[in-house]
């Protein structure tokens, strides 16, 4: 990373303009690309951030892949990336998109497995964040003691995680 203290996002700021242009221009040209639904496959990642000029590693890409294929079953609609990107640079707005995806079941709870996954994910990304166990993160986490995690308690949990591991 660039120093910047964030889990995952870019220090690179994406304008809602800019991600629109991508997806106007860039998305229709990409091979899996389906405007019925306005979506690419995975696979599409690698050319579609070459054309957006950022550079991603290839730990990165496969990262991407596996949240994708795990997430959206490998199609990823151009909301979905939409909201990552316009929140890209923003620490607390890429926590709060991300604990709002994994929570897959849409409950407002981010389950053993929803959790799981994402810290897989995350620290595939980021090798500095420590895998925590689930017990561990919720005993750290719950705040209210109702032994769920929910997502405002993820996105705090996740917050004080990247500040133990970035003084």
């Amino acid at each position: 990373m660039d120093g910047d203290k964030n889990i995952m996002p870019s220090t690179r700021e994406f304008t809602e303009e800019e991600v629109e242009r991508y997806g106007t221009e860039f998305w229709p040209k990409l091979p899996s690309y389906r405007a019925e639904d306005r979506s690419i496959e995975s696979c599409d990642l690698i050319p579609l951030f070459k054309m957006m000029k950022w550079p991603r590693t290839d730990s990165q890409i496969r990262q991407y892949t596996l949240f994708n294929e795990k997430t959206w079953g490998g199609r990823i609609k151009f909301e979905n990336w939409r909201g990552a990107m316009l929140t890209a640079h923003d620490r607390i707005g890429y926590l709060r998109w991300t604990a709002e995806t994994l929570d897959s079941n849409g409950d407002g709870y981010i389950s053993r497995e929803e959790y799981e996954f994402g810290m897989d994910l995350l620290t595939g990304h980021e090798p500095e964040l420590a895998k925590v166990p689930y017990e561990q993160m919720v005993r750290e986490a719950d705040v209210d003691g109702d032994g769920r995690i929910s997502i405002e308690e993820m996105i705090k949990w996740l917050d004080t995680i990247d500040n133990r591991i970035r003084p």
